[in-house]
């Protein structure tokens, strides 16, 4: 038995910035970045990696010890071998990794400015499927593509009457859908994991009030609801109790990827039967780390 299942896209990532030239300008109280149009702008290519929520959260718990497994979907193309062959270092088991001929591989490309980023990411929409799915303690339900909506019902009636612990962390579809789609689902769910910008879209709530915030996504149904405020540091409520803790001093190189590593750390520390403060401290450590 795992401790921990994911379920989530892996995405093929590029990773690169913009050099000085006059042909982009940010502004950062409008929080826009504008490019020459039509143009040519230089980059300097910081990385290429494969990525992804589930992915991530799956590495990152087996490296703190848990015995992790991931389910997820790719094409049978040469990206999707890539992937493959990556994920394979970490002894993630092969059968739960389904290629198929039919779709391409996801992939994103990351454009990081002055220490934040902007990703444009491609999901493709799969037929997605939880046949062979393994026993586990607890499953980890992530950023998928066109198609999720199934997934997740199927999810929602394979977990009836299981003892099997659920985390949501949504991505961009799941968010961009709505609460109401899968409300069956939420009210299923153990705890729900997103920063505060995610949290005010899928409450509907323009509140900058973290404690206010936290409730509204507990009133979907989840029992435990944790908030990444980036620099601010992360947020939990349980029951009428929350607690809060700061960032960790230190210069931001780049921040993709800090979210995946909070909830991997936060998770496996709950998951290790640690008290939710020492998960938070875990969470605020290896998200400060990545």
């Amino acid at each position: 038995m795992y401790d921990l299942l994911c379920i989530g896209d892996t995405t093929l990532d590029s990773y690169f910035k913009p050099l000085p030239s006059k042909d982009w300008q940010l502004d950062k109280k409008a929080r826009q970045i504008s490019f020459t149009f039509p143009g040519k702008i230089p980059v300097e290519l910081l990385s290429q990696t494969v990525g992804g929520n589930g992915p991530n959260v799956a590495i990152g718990a087996g490296k703190l010890g848990l015995q992790t497994a991931l389910l997820t979907h790719l094409g049978k193309d040469e990206s999707g071998r890539q992937i493959k062959r990556y994920l394979a270092k970490f002894h993630l088991p092969a059968f739960l990794i389904k290629m198929d001929k039919k779709f391409r591989s996801n992939f994103s490309v990351i454009l990081n400015v002055r220490g934040e980023r902007t990703i444009f990411s491609y999901h493709e929409s799969r037929d997605y499927t939880l046949e062979g799915l393994p026993e586990a303690k607890w499953i980890y339900l992530t950023s998928l593509g066109e198609g999720w909506e199934k997934l997740a019902k199927d999810l929602t009636q394979y977990l009836q009457n299981k003892n099997i612990g659920l985390i949501f962390a949504p991505g961009t579809l799941q968010l961009a859908a709505g609460a109401g789609v899968i409300r069956p689902l939420l009210e299923r769910t153990n705890l729900i994991i997103m920063n505060k910008e995610e949290a005010q879209s899928y409450t509907k709530t323009a509140t900058t009030d973290l404690v206010e915030l936290l409730q509204a996504l507990r009133e979907l149904g989840p029992t435990l609801a944790v908030i990444t405020d980036g620099a601010n540091g992360c947020y939990l409520a349980e029951g009428a109790s929350s607690w809060s803790l700061t960032a960790l001093p230190g210069p931001v190189v780049e921040t993709t990827g800090a979210g995946d590593g909070f909830a991997s750390a936060f998770i496996s520390a709950m998951i290790s039967k640690k008290d939710l403060k020492t998960a938070l401290a875990w969470g605020i450590i290896q998200s400060s780390h990545v």
